[in-house]
């Protein structure tokens, strides 16, 4: 007696799908026949759940575990990580085992006969489109890193990689991100299958006048052999970057360093920081091959961060002003303006008729993107679709809730170069009422 799996997820795979299983048994016409499926976290022998699922017209079982694995997740907010780290919550292992029930008649007790033949799937919190033709999450697209940025962003600031000062650059160059000297950023990277060095490096320089000033550029690298090649997230802005390199940290501090793109690694990210950029573009084919962003000179800003549709952390900056409108919720009650509970009811006009004995409020705050491409436009349509977003501010991550209700995709860019999102959004620790 045994369950043959028929079919069966991909692995490594994502819970916002469909993690189907096709199962069969040689006696599912036994009586009062199910199959069972019990679900254990890899290495623990601690029963998650139980499933019982009885035959199709076909004799098979089909079981979706997808939901219940999501419960199994959480996300990991290691926003001000340095060096590098792996997931512990996001990225989990499961020992999926499957077996059978049944009883000797229509009437009698039913016996369970666990499974004993482990069936492992890695997942994260990540989705697959309905309509993208398959159940699985398509790693082909991500391993090996050669042929893609093996990033889980699809931020446009993302390519890659790419040799340095190799024949194959884009001749357009690598756009950029602005980001500030207090900026926190992480990246994460799917697990590699070959190819991949125990280590990524940043080379820091100055920009200067469009030109790379020659003999201030250094590197930092982040040695990854410690930690599991599972998935492994690296702190990768100026503020994760400073904590980790007294170099680095230095160079900031003395402003000999403005920016700093990654290489040996996964893909290619480069960075500009705000305070020290002069915001002349960068000359391609005179010593870089960046292209700067638009230069932003207020010091004012909003800082996102949230979970993309991989289920890992994205980040974005607005440097546009922020409205707060505030929704206050009075309670009031009608009492006497005679006073009945004295000696003598004196007149007094400061007596009270109605009384507010209960104020709630409601802050709401509403920015709006800079004009923006298609491809930033289509990338940032995630922070509205995101189940989990926060806030930097002063050093630290504040949650809020997006409060759109809908929000319009720019289908083509032919006509409209530029693009403009309205993001409304709430605390999602409101201040208390009075």
């Amino acid at each position: 007696m045994a369950v043959t799996v028929l079919n069966s997820p991909t692995t490594p795979n994502v819970t916002g799908t469909k993690l189907v299983y096709s199962i069969s048994s040689s006696i599912a016409n036994q009586f009062q026949f199910q199959y069972v499926t019990d679900i254990y976290e890899s290495g623990s022998s601690t029963l998650l759940t139980r499933l019982y699922t009885y035959p199709n017209l076909e004799g098979s079982g089909i079981v979706d575990v997808a939901k219940i694995l999501d419960d199994n997740l959480e996300y990991d907010n290691y926003w001000k990580i340095t060096g590098s780290i792996a997931p512990q919550q996001s990225v989990k292992t499961f020992d999926i085992r499957f077996g059978e029930a049944y009883g000797s008649s229509i009437s009698s007790s039913v016996t369970i006969y666990t499974g004993s033949t482990p069936n492992y799937l890695e997942v994260f919190p990540g989705i697959v489109d309905a309509n993208s033709g398959n159940f699985n999450f398509v790693t082909a697209s991500l391993i090996p890193p050669s042929s893609a940025s093996a990033y889980l962003t699809n931020a446009p600031y993302t390519f890659p990689l790419i040799p340095f000062f190799s024949s194959s650059i884009p001749t357009t160059g690598f756009d950029g991100v602005l980001l500030s000297v207090n900026d926190y950023m992480t990246a994460t990277a799917i697990k590699e299958v070959s190819g991949t060095p125990n280590y990524i490096s940043f080379a820091c320089t100055k920009i200067e006048n469009g030109l790379i000033v020659s003999g201030s550029g250094f590197t930092v690298t982040i040695d990854d052999r410690l930690n599991p090649k599972n998935f492994p997230t690296y702190g990768i802005g100026p503020k994760n970057l400073a904590e980790y390199s007294t170099t680095f940290a230095d160079a900031i501090a003395s402003g000999s360093v403005n920016a700093y793109h990654t290489f040996d690694d996964y893909g290619e990210f480069v960075v500009y920081i705000k305070e020290l950029w002069d915001g002349v573009p960068t000359k391609l084919g005179q010593g870089s091959f960046f292209n700067s962003p638009e230069y932003k000179c207020e010091d004012e800003y909003t800082r996102f961060a949230f979970i993309n549709k991989y289920g890992f952390w994205d980040y974005y900056n607005i440097y546009n002003p922020t409205r707060k409108v505030t929704d206050v919720d009075r309670k009031i009650f009608d009492q006497n303006y005679v006073d009945y509970s004295s000696i003598q009811s004196i007149y007094s006009k400061t007596n009270r008729g109605e009384t507010q004995y209960n104020t709630g409020y409601t802050d709401t705050f509403e920015i709006t993107t800079d004009y923006i491409p298609k491809d930033f436009a289509d990338w940032l349509t995630e922070l509205f679709d995101s189940p989990d977003v926060y806030i930097q501010s002063n050093g630290e991550f504040i949650p809020v809730n997006i409060t759109n209700t809908s929000y319009t995709w720019n289908m083509n860019d032919n006509r409209q170069k530029l693009f403009q999102f309205n993001i409304q959004y709430q605390y999602a620790n409101q201040r208390p009422d009075r």
